[in-house]
Formats: structure tokens, C-alpha cells, sequence
């Protein structure tokens, strides 16, 4: 390992928004000498989860570099009524560590394993629309393969961009990065509304040119007697 190569990349990693003992993440990952590796940042904005993948690459001098990071907002996902009981007992139950129990033995109370099952089989019955749960609670731990519709709410509650590192000067951190997505999402969430405001004009019913000159046209019981008279 060159310790002056990780001294630069924890420094400009620091820069990004990372903590200061990421140089202890950096050493752990290059003392097996990958080709290349990701290093993980994940932080809360406000209700909404923002996590930061950055790639870093092993180069023919055997030196590491930054080359990009994917930048991922996951907004605040939104429930309906019917699972809001179910939702607040999904909230108290450490999934990330049921996850880790199933991988590792880790020990974990029996009573959250027991709990975790009767919300397991709760969410069973309740069909299809309790999958936005999973999703909620589940997302980014080890149980994410058992949501059912996984890449559909993360279409619906999440957005990235991926950034490029060129050189030092010209670094995006992750608060802007944060920014830019909130601007993208603003904006995403403003077609949507422009889109169901355009179907929802043309499933209007509307009366033709025709029908409206019908409409007008006196009966004729009526024109009979203006006749008469």
C-alpha cells in the first residue's frame, strides 16, 4: 500500500461529505489489492435517505484513483391508511439486524424474531399493496431480493446521477449533488401533475359541434304550434 496514495484519496473524500476515518475503510479495501471497489456513504436529508457509491480503480502503477460516484436520493415513501398500523410495527423491529441473523448467526431476541414473523405473515395477507412496506423497511439491507416489486418503487421514489471525477478543482460534493437531485425530482414530480392534469381534460366528456346544434333545435310539437299561430 502507498500510504501517500490513501492519504489523498481519504482527503478527497473528506471534501465529498465522507467522515475522517475513511482512510480506515480505504486501507481495509487496498490491503487485497482489487482492481477496483466501492466505498459506501449514506446520509439522512431531512425524511429522505441519500446514498453515495463512489468507484475507485486500481491504475498500471498500481496507484488507486477516484473515478466516479452514483449519487441516490430515496424520498420519503408515503403510506396508505389501511397499512399505517402495519407500518408502525415494521418501524420497530431492526430488520438490518434479522438480516444480519439470517447471514451471520448473529444472536438476536427471540421476541423480535417472533415479531418479525407475525409481520412477515401480516404483510402476506395483505396482498399486493403491502409490498410498498418491504420496500420501505427492507430496501438496501440483505432482505431487498424478497421485495416483490422492487424496481417499480424505485422508480416511483427514488433518483440518481452519476458524477465524474476530472480533476480536484472541480469536485461536486454531496450536498450539491443532493441539491441537484431535490431540482430533478421537483421537476419530475411537476410533469407528472402536468400529465394527469392533460388525461384527466381528455376523459371529459365533450359534445360535438353536432350534438350542440341538436340541442338548440326546437322540438317540433314546438315549431308545429309557432306555426299555428
Amino acid at each position: 500500500m502507498h500510504p501517500s496514495n490513501i492519504h489523498s484519496l481519504a482527503t478527497s473524500l473528506v471534501s465529498l461529505g465522507f467522515s475522517e476515518t475513511v482512510d480506515t475503510q480505504l486501507q481495509c479495501h487496498i490491503c487485497f489489492s482489487p482492481t477496483q471497489f466501492d466505498i459506501v456513504h449514506s446520509i439522512m436529508v431531512g425524511e429522505d435517505q441519500a446514498v453515495f457509491t463512489v468507484r475507485v480503480e486500481r491504475d498500471e502503477r498500481n496507484l488507486y484513483s477516484l473515478k466516479y460516484y452514483t449519487a441516490c436520493l430515496r424520498k420519503r415513501v408515503e403510506v396508505v391508511a389501511e397499512l399505517e398500523e402495519l407500518d408502525r410495527r415494521m418501524a420497530a423491529v431492526d430488520w438490518e439486524a434479522i438480516a444480519m441473523g439470517r447471514q451471520l448467526a448473529k444472536r438476536v431476541e427471540i421476541s423480535i424474531i417472533k415479531e418479525a414473523a407475525a409481520i412477515v405473515e401480516a404483510l402476506q395477507e395483505a396482498g399486493i399493496a403491502a409490498d410498498i412496506l418491504r420496500y420501505k423497511y427492507w430496501q438496501g439491507t440483505a432482505l431487498d431480493s424478497l421485495i416483490q416489486f422492487l424496481p417499480q418503487h424505485k422508480t416511483a421514489w427514488e433518483i440518481s446521477e452519476r458524477f465524474y471525477f476530472f480533476n480536484e478543482a472541480d469536485l461536486i460534493s454531496f450536498n450539491e449533488a443532493i441539491r441537484f437531485l431535490n431540482s430533478r425530482w421537483m421537476e419530475r414530480q411537476l410533469q407528472l401533475r402536468k400529465k394527469q392534469a392533460e388525461r384527466s381534460t381528455e376523459s371529459e366528456p365533450r359534445d360535438s359541434g353536432r350534438n350542440l346544434l341538436l340541442k338548440k333545435k326546437p322540438r317540433a310539437s314546438v315549431k308545429k304550434n309557432l306555426l299555428k299561430k
